[in-house]
């Protein structure tokens, strides 16, 4: 303003008040959506050594196995304790136990991490805009954008790393199959994260993933875990390696 009480302004917006009001204007259900995008691209497999599918909150009835293919799902954290039992009476009940893991937690953080979801589409969202308008990379505008962007993704990646805390994997015990719990600590290089290989990393300390398939005492696990007869179908030896 001047002495006069005029008041002047400039054609620019306030990129923070823009961002909290686009992020209001979301309903759960598209958070969800951009939550689950996310989730699937930092757990997107690559080797396929672990897992061939990253199911990111599936329904329970999103959810099918199969003994050719393991699925990694990543689940809403039940807050009482462990895993959800619904999720747990389905793989007691599953015929291939050993096609699938659990990658869940025991926080109550699952809100903040659908809030961090929904300002990141909303960033997203005037980053598209400001590239629709042609606004240059070095307006002050755009610098500033992408420094909110890369604040809200670190938010989000800590909230993720907080809320996604335990994997939960089949083996055995005995002559029981069972689901054990595993501590999972993610971390991250920068905005980098690559989840298949931090997975990975988990189950080879618990001796569930091994590179070691050329020696002889890989060879008799083998023998001992699988051929049940002096002469099996391939497809019967393919289908207890998915059961047990």
């Amino acid at each position: 303003s001047n002495r006069d009480g005029k008041l002047f302004f400039k054609n620019v917006e306030n990129l923070n008040a823009k961002l909290e009001s686009l992020a209001r204007t979301y309903v759960r259900e598209q958070s969800l959506k951009e939550l689950r995008q996310r989730l699937a691209e930092l757990f997107k497999p690559v080797n396929n050594w672990c897992y061939h599918e990253a199911l990111p909150l599936p329904a329970l009835d999103e959810i099918t196995l199969s003994a050719d293919r393991t699925s990694l799902v990543i689940t809403e954290p039940y807050v009482a304790q462990g895993l959800n039992p619904q999720l747990r009476q389905f793989w007691e009940q599953t015929t291939f136990k050993n096609r699938v893991g659990f990658l869940t937690g025991a926080r109550n953080t699952f809100d903040s991490l659908i809030e961090s979801a929904k300002r990141l589409k909303a960033i997203q969202h005037i980053l598209d805009e400001m590239e629709a308008d042609k606004v240059p990379e070095n307006d002050p505008q755009s610098k500033q954008a992408d420094e909110l962007r890369d604040r809200i993704l670190n938010q989000f990646l800590s909230a993720v790393k907080e809320t996604f805390t335990t994997l939960y994997y089949p083996t055995r015990q005995g002559n029981q199959d069972v689901l054990s719990p595993a501590d999972f600590l993610m971390t991250f290089e920068g905005n980098n994260y690559r989840g298949e290989d931090q997975i990975l990393q988990v189950l080879k300390e618990k001796q569930k993933f091994t590179d070691d398939v050329s020696s002889d005492i890989f060879r008799k696990k083998i023998e001992a875990r699988l051929f049940t007869t002096q002469v099996m179908l391939w497809s019967e030896v393919k289908k207890r390696a998915a059961m047990t």
